[in-house]
């Protein structure tokens, strides 16, 4: 439970699986809406609420077990895919600054086609 946020109603049982979590969420949506009234306003609340309460468990728990795992020596499908996007994206980089320097150079209103293409070896 979040420390700074009072609990309105305490549980008497704790949710043990997927299908009875998913119910305490679903009751407890249903409960603010009927005490909030069914409107835009209180569906995009829930919405945001729901939404806030995703990300904060991906960035505390999700992400942090993920990295340990990995770390540990888990595999890591995305390895090699994530190798490429990041040494495509570091050429995509290069060649903008390369496209800044040319222009730089060219001074303004110079309309000369210089070559694009940068590539940097592979490590």
């Amino acid at each position: 439970m979040t420390p700074y946020i009072d609990q309105a109603v305490a549980r008497q049982e704790l949710p043990v699986s997927p299908g009875q979590l998913a119910n305490c969420i679903a009751q407890d949506i249903a409960d603010y809406v009927h005490v909030s009234t069914l409107n835009f306003q209180s569906i995009a609340e829930v919405r945001g609420a729901v939404t806030a309460a995703l990300n904060e468990f991906e960035r505390r728990v999700a992400e942090p077990y993920e990295q340990l795992k990995l770390e540990g020596g888990g595999h890591d499908p995305y390895g090699a895919l994530v190798d490429q996007v990041a040494l495509r994206l570091r050429n995509v980089r290069a060649e903008a600054v390369a496209r800044e320097l040319r222009r730089d150079r060219r001074g303004p209103g110079a309309t000369q086609d210089i070559p694009r293409t940068v590539t940097f070896p592979t490590d």
